[in-house]
């Protein structure tokens, strides 16, 4: 029964890499987005949000600062449709 047990564990595994695999770290594309909004360059900070919200779309850190950038941007369509997500 072992070797059984043993498979199932490598079968996870590799299923865990394959779904990882590919896939942006969100936490570090959060901090380039706060670290771009801190020095000014908004459009940037925008960037890095969509990219984490085209991997997480309901991530709320995303979906928040996304949603007050585009408010101060006068992007207000964009800004609405992020801030009503979280209501």
């Amino acid at each position: 029964m072992r070797p059984a047990t043993s498979r199932w564990y490598l079968i996870a595994a590799v299923m865990l890499m394959f779904i990882h695999c590919g896939y942006p770290d969100i936490d570090n594309l959060l901090r380039e987005a706060y670290n771009y909004r801190d020095k000014g360059d908004m459009e940037m900070a925008i960037n890095k949000l969509s990219v984490a919200l085209k991997y997480d779309a309901f991530n709320n850190q995303a979906l928040y600062q996304r949603g007050l950038i585009s408010l101060k941007m006068g992007n207000y369509e964009l800004a609405l449709e992020d801030l009503s997500l979280l209501i």
